[in-house]
């Protein structure tokens, strides 16, 4: 994984300091129950290069927060685990009086969870996923969430509560919000109240693009990510000739779909909350430290900001 040492300036306190960052991120664009990226296999933990804490003043926020610092920064970044950052980063959100914004204290506690879980701390990460819900219902109320990630957010709510545990509220909640769900999330949530009658708290791959079967005569459009088989072909010959190949071999998918050409980013994507299939859990990318932090949103956000 090619890390950078960026220096950063605290717009609180006014330190400097040096940060670890990663300067390019790759998105493959599979996603996981949560909304994480799903990298098929490794496992980079690049969420914990997304949060800074500084040194002096103990704020925590995203890398992309932070200006960059002139001159030589001599301090680094605060030492303290990736979810414990994320911890008080949310908290900040919700106890700051001049901008309390209970969305934003969600996609934190989220990314707590999920740098909890690469941390192996299970407890801690159950209670960021019982907060994270918590905020994201705060959310729909107060009107901190976005009007268009509504739909992502209910469906959030009700994984989070499954993968703390909370069976039955996770199962109400989706019979509850399930009509309102777009289509792809619906499916989703149908597949999650299942896991929830079996008492399962694993995380599956978001697959809810994934179409149904089609006859093998029948060509459904290259939209769907289906190949496209040819009807039989009539027959050029007496009964007894052979006859010669009636379908024609499948197309490979179109461009864009889950298996298609892997775009390298210079920022985290800003949608939801890798490298490409089948190579090294590193990341590509420019070598040396860049002139400032990167400039796109944070990584992973689920649909969010």
């Amino acid at each position: 994984m090619l890390l950078a040492e960026v220096g950063v300036r605290c717009d609180k306190c006014g330190t400097s300091f040096v940060s670890r960052q990663l300067p390019t991120f790759i998105d493959i664009g599979y996603r996981n129950s949560e909304l994480r990226q799903d990298y098929r296999g490794y496992s980079p933990m690049m969420e914990q290069y997304a949060i800074v804490t500084c040194p002096s003043c103990g704020r925590a926020d995203w890398s992309t927060t932070f200006p960059p610092a002139s001159g030589t920064p001599v301090l680094w970044q605060a030492a303290a685990s990736a979810h414990m950052q994320y911890r008080q980063a949310a908290l900040e959100k919700e106890r700051d009086a001049g901008s309390i914004n209970s969305y934003k204290a969600a996609v934190f506690y989220i990314h707590a969870a999920w740098c909890a879980d690469d941390s192996k701390a299970f407890p801690q990460a159950r209670e960021y996923r019982r907060l994270s819900a918590e905020s994201f219902k705060r959310s729909l109320s107060d009107n901190t969430c976005p009007q268009e990630v509504r739909s992502e957010t209910e469906y959030l709510i009700g994984e989070l509560m499954r993968r703390s545990g909370d069976f039955e509220g996770a199962r109400d909640h989706f019979r509850m919000c399930i009509g309102r769900l777009s289509a792809r999330f619906a499916v989703m949530a149908r597949k999650l109240m299942r896991l929830c009658e079996q008492g399962s708290t694993e995380s599956i791959q978001f697959e809810a693009d994934a179409p149904p079967q089609a006859p093998a005569h029948v060509s459904t459009g290259a939209a769907l990510g289906v190949p496209r088989v040819a009807p039989p072909a009539p027959p050029q010959a007496p009964p007894s000739a052979p006859r010669g190949n009636s379908m024609s071999p499948p197309a490979g998918p179109p461009p864009g779909q889950a298996g298609g050409s892997t775009q390298n980013r210079k920022g985290p994507p800003a949608g939801p909350p890798g490298g490409p299939p089948g190579g090294p859990p590193g990341f590509g990318g420019k070598k040396g430290p860049p002139q400032g932090p990167p400039t796109a949103p944070p990584p992973g956000a689920p649909p969010l900001a």
